[in-house]
Formats: C-alpha cells, structure tokens, sequence
C-alpha cells in the first residue's frame, strides 16, 4: 500500500515540474496577417545590406541547445501520462481537463494524457469507474481488448481479472473489440459484459448497477468468492473462506460497516465469520 501511494506521489510531483517548465515558454500574442506582413516588411527594410556574419562556435552550441530543450519539452509533452489510483476502502473523484468527471471504485486505476488532452479524449481504465462525460469529440475508455466510446453521456465500466461490463445510463455507449472489431451499442437501460474475448448479449440493467457510487453493493447469483473479494476492496480487509468454492450468493451489503455487510452476507449462507485485530476475517461454515 505504501508501495503504491508512494508511486501515486512521484507522479504527481513529476505533474507539478511538468507544468513549472511548461509555464516558462511564452506564447506571442496574435495578430492580423496585414500587420504581421508590416511588421516583417519593416524588419527587413531596416536591416544593414553589406555586412554577413557567421555564427560562431558559442552562438552554434547555444542555437543547438535551445533546440535540444524545445525537443526535450515536446517530447515530455507528448509522452507524459497521468495516473491516478484508489487504495482499498477508498472511493476517489476525478476531474479530467474537459471537465468530465470519473468516479474510481475501490483498488482501480485511471491513466491519460493529460497536455494532449485538447487532441485525443482517451483513458486507460483498470478496475471499476462511473463516467459523467462532458459533450464533446468522441471520448474513449480502453480496457484491455476493449474499447468504451461516447460523446458524452453518463456510463460504469468493470473491468477487472479479464471481465469486462459496460452499462449505459444516459446518451449512447459504443463497446468494440479491438481484434476481431466487434462491437454493439448501448442506449439507456442496457449493458453488455465480455468474458475478456468477445462480446456477449446486450441485456437490461437496473440503478443497482450503479449502486456502488452510493456505497451499495448488489449481486445476483455471483460466485462467492467475487463478494468477499469485493468486501476486501470496500473495507481494506483479508477474507478468507473455507468451502466457499463453488458456491453463489444473490444479495446485498453496503460499506457503512464490515460486521453489518458480513452478517448480510454470512448469515443466508449459513457460514460464521470471526474478525482478527490485524484486519483478518476468516469464513466457515455454521455448525
């Protein structure tokens, strides 16, 4: 966990320094063609027309590394991403440069080109994230093979462990697949998931699909292990489940409290749970 906010850190300085530097290239202030061409008529009529000079080896090297910066900042520019993570129990708001808005799930990430920005609308997302898309060019959210496109809208798009899910709340939603091209599209009410390979059937969704912004969790028929992994993410704990293989669990829980959202889990499962002082939970069967 240090590990990781310790990283988020480093990039964030980085953005700091990248925008200092950027700060200290001004940019003339514009105008017309008819005084430009004044401007550079005068210029060469004042000019001495029997002397030449030639540069000399200070003025060559210093001409030289000028143009080495100019390169180096514009490369720095084009390159540069920035990274944004959530730790485990922790919901993060971000605001891109257009003014869209994402809101990051527990242990997921987000990555962009944030001084490119004004030419490509395109995140990188792993783990789980709401979008408010302001209108616009297309955005695109890219998830391993696939890719979430829109031109603004309100969706949520999972993509975790090769699984992907893609619902549409507000505007129209485009899902493709990178390789084989694939792809559907999405309009209010409807979402389409992927097994990380292709696109499966487009089905309807409910609000609860997006009951995690809210701090509401909502499963139907899901493997077990998905919901204590999930109650791992929301509560930064460490579940671990004796004969939980195989089986699935339809129900729900909220992160205002582990021992609320274990028993709501625990108990129509018929298992018993005991929380250690290290942040442990260990799951067994009831007697």
């Amino acid at each position: 966990m240090n590990h990781k906010r310790s990283d988020i850190e480093d990039r964030q300085r980085l953005d700091e320094q990248t925008e200092m530097l950027l700060k200290q290239f001004s940019v003339p202030a514009k105008r017309s063609k008819e005084e430009a061409w004044a401007a550079l008529n005068s210029a060469i009529a004042s000019q001495p027309k029997t002397k030449r000079r030639w540069l000399t080896p200070t003025i060559t090297w210093t001409v030289a590394a000028s143009f080495a910066l100019l390169v180096a900042v514009g490369s720095l520019i084009m390159t540069h991403t920035t990274h944004v993570a959530s730790a485990k129990g922790e919901h993060l708001a971000v605001v891109l440069p257009d003014g869209s808005n994402v809101l990051l799930n527990s242990e997921s990430q987000l990555s962009y080109q944030k001084y490119m920005w004004w030419r490509k609308r395109e995140v990188t997302l792993k783990g789980e994230g709401y979008f408010k898309v302001m209108k616009g060019r297309r955005f695109e959210v890219r998830t391993g093979k696939f890719v979430t496109s829109v031109l603004g809208t309100t969706f949520n798009v999972f993509a975790r462990d090769n699984e992907v899910r893609v619902c549409c709340f507000t505007g129209k939603v485009g899902v493709r697949e990178v390789t084989s091209g694939s792809h559907t599209i999405l309009t209010p009410g409807l979402g389409v998931g992927s097994d990380g390979n292709t696109l499966g059937s487009v089905e309807k969704i409910s609000e609860k699909q997006k009951g995690w912004t809210k701090g509401e969790f909502y499963f139907t028929d899901v493997p077990l292990d998905d919901v204590f992994a999930e109650i791992e993410r929301q509560f930064n704990v460490k579940v671990s489940c004796a004969g939980c293989e195989n089986r699935r669990y339809s129900g729900y829980f909220n992160d205002k409290s582990l021992s609320q959202a274990l028993e709501l889990v625990c108990v129509p499962m018929q298992l018993e749970y005991k929380v250690a002082s290290n942040g442990e939970v260990e799951v067994n069967p009831a007697d």
